[in-house]
């Protein structure tokens, strides 16, 4: 059996062309499609909100889509027990033991005391992380974040999203500052 790499060739503003992939997929008749990135890349769940295949399945991405009951979501009974399909469009597809299947990574003891201090945080303050690049980046997020930030004492905001530092840091001031 031969297997072949698709790489797309349109790359309109910067990301693969959505139409050209689901053409692909529908031209090579593929029954099973199964995404392993889910919710970190926005084009794989628009491609999943086509269903360019007759089955399409998430799996190892932040959560399940959200965008069809013809879908499945693969999970366990560890990270989604019986009561919750309900919260769920997706079918959920429950692998025994093996949610995140995956091994060889090299794991480096750290201290947390060190850590927080090298980043400078203190030991006893809650931290918040906003991975939100620049494209999903605005000024109600910023608000919003400001919001939570106010309720909870002693917590810091740690945003590490891709993008203009200076439009990061100009929109968390101004929201900080009003």
């Amino acid at each position: 059996m031969a297997i072949e790499l698709y790489v797309p060739k349109k790359y309109p503003q910067g990301i693969a062309d959505v139409g050209e992939i689901i053409g692909e997929i529908q031209q090579d008749k593929v029954d099973i499609l199964i995404d392993l990135d889910s919710l970190s890349l926005p084009i794989n769940t628009e491609i999943f909100s086509y269903q360019p295949a007759p089955i399409c399945i998430s799996w190892l991405g932040f959560d399940a889509p959200y965008i069809s009951s013809d879908n499945y979501f693969l999970c366990d009974w560890h990270t989604h027990p019986q009561d919750r399909d309900k919260y769920y469009v997706e079918k959920l597809v429950r692998m025994p033991d093996s949610f995140v299947a995956v091994s060889g990574f090299e794991r480096i003891e750290r201290s947390q005391a060190n850590l927080r201090k090298s980043r400078r945080i203190g030991l006893d303050q809650i931290v918040y992380l906003c991975l939100a690049p620049g494209r999903k980046f605005n000024r109600d997020l910023v608000k919003a974040q400001v919001a939570i930030l106010k309720q909870v004492p002693n917590s810091i905001l740690v945003h590490k999203g891709l993008g203009d530092v200076e439009v990061f840091q100009a929109a968390y001031y101004q929201t900080c500052k009003a």
